[in-house]
């Protein structure tokens, strides 16, 4: 899966499951969800569960900051890295 490709399933992950975003083709890598869309920590966890649900991966809190879980170019980088 290319980067483009993770970045659509963040997308519908965005938009469909977490409703942080209204228009997800406004979402790119230089998108930050805290600041551009002040996901708050009960989303956050929601967005572990999906990431780890959809990508197949598994998340521990040691392995990840806040930072690559909100800013999109630092979480698709930790996608592709933990496939």
């Amino acid at each position: 899966m290319d980067r483009n490709e993770i970045l659509n399933k963040l997308r519908e992950i965005f938009s469909d499951k977490l409703k942080i975003v209204s228009n997800p083709e406004m979402v790119n890598e230089s998108t930050n969800l805290s600041t551009d869309y002040n996901i708050d920590s009960m989303k956050v966890i929601s967005l572990i569960v999906e990431l780890e649900e959809l990508f197949g991966i598994s998340i521990d809190s040691e392995d990840i900051t806040i930072e690559t879980l909100t800013e999109v170019g630092k979480l698709i980088t930790f996608i592709e890295n933990g496939k």
